[in-house]
């Protein structure tokens, strides 16, 4: 439905697109039921809410940094459901444990449905958002997101909604990292 290519997303349980590529039109959460079909219902749940939040968002078609874009709809999922670090960050602290933190948030590049460590990325991202929302609560977190997604720069947005940079807050993130997989 994507016209996407043949093995792509074969690791992935639900997507948010556009079905017809166009960007703007209506969009979809399509589901991929060998992924989810393997989850428990806490895990499909957490999955669909998180593309719920980029479909009720209109992101699709958006140049936002991924890290805030995948972390922001992993927060929302997240939020209210009572599961320890050790289930919902397990891949990006084993991943600090055995070589350190990442040097910087996860890009593009990290996204990858292809790599072996896919989710750690994701886990990434989601800690980060978490760490800004404990930084300037959870509006500044939304107005950060929503500025950025409606083209605002990312750099400023952070200075005014959560009073640093994204290099002073990749450090802080970075540093959060390594204490949470060494606690």
């Amino acid at each position: 439905m994507m016209g996407a290519a043949i093995g792509s997303y074969h690791g992935v349980a639900a997507v948010t697109a556009s079905v017809d590529g166009s960007t703007g039109g209506p969009v979809h959460v399509l589901v991929n039921p060998q992924v989810i079909g393997g989850l428990n219902s806490q895990g499909a749940r957490i999955v669909l809410s998180h593309e719920a939040v980029h479909a009720a968002t209109d992101v699709t078609d958006t140049a936002m940094a991924p890290w805030l874009l995948e972390g922001f709809a992993d927060y929302v999922a997240l939020r209210d459901v009572p599961l320890p670090l050790s289930t919902t960050a397990r891949q990006i602290l084993a991943e600090v444990r055995q070589d350190g933190a990442p040097r910087h948030l996860p890009g593009a590049a990290e996204f990858n449905d292809q790599s072996e460590t896919f989710g750690a990325e994701y886990e990434a991202a989601w800690l980060a958002c978490r760490l800004l929302a404990r930084i300037g609560g959870e509006q500044a977190l939304v107005r950060l997101y929503d500025a950025v997604r409606d083209g605002a720069g990312l750099e400023a947005t952070m200075r005014r909604e959560m009073g640093l940079g994204v290099t002073a807050f990749t450090a802080r993130w970075r540093q959060e990292l390594t204490e949470l997989a060494h606690a």
